[in-house]
């Protein structure tokens, strides 16, 4: 089962997402893909499964079903997912929402960087602020212990320090923040 090495780092200031931004250019040769992306997070027995509906800036759209574990607790945290399927029908994204439970929906602008086997993304995510997450995805023959040498490498050269690293999802931070 593929698995990656996950770390999400709240920022606490505009002024550090566009330092982060430029840092991050560094680290990479590509342009950031900028998308716009809705995850519909259903309530079920065993891990977490979302329903995500991404929106590129030339108005094509798409949607695929996410299916994974990860336990909460201090990053970097690792998760284990399975293949991304694609949902090319409506019909399907309806019929879930009919027959699960809604545990949350969470709305962000992303901003998706490569950098080596990591993929950085600068999010936006409404009602809770500006964040950067890698996923440090992990090659069959590679270690946890490895891929989180590899996210704490990359966030040392970026200035970053895991004061603000967030133990949580965002649909887990928009609960709190709801419960408060």
């Amino acid at each position: 089962m593929p698995r990656n090495v996950e770390v999400k780092i709240r920022l606490r200031d505009g002024g550090s997402l566009a330092a982060v931004r430029a840092a991050v250019a560094e680290l990479t040769d590509d342009s950031p893909k900028r998308l716009h992306q809705r995850d519909t997070y259903f309530d079920v027995s065993s891990g977490r499964l979302k329903l995500r509906e991404i929106t590129e800036p030339d108005g094509r759209t798409s949607t695929e079903l996410i299916a994974y574990h990860r336990s909460d607790g201090s990053p970097p945290r690792v998760s284990t997912y399975h293949r991304l399927v694609p949902v090319a029908d409506g019909d399907v994204a309806r019929t879930l929402r009919a027959m699960l439970d809604v545990r949350g929906v969470v709305t962000k602008r992303r901003e998706v960087y490569l950098s080596g086997q990591t993929r950085i993304h600068l999010d936006e995510v409404d009602g809770l602020g500006l964040f950067v997450e890698f996923e440090v995805v992990l090659r069959l023959d590679q270690s946890e212990e490895e891929g989180k040498r590899v996210a704490e490498s990359l966030m040392k050269r970026l200035g970053i320090d895991g004061e603000h690293c967030e133990p949580q999802g965002y649909v887990d931070l928009l609960a709190l923040a709801r419960s408060r």
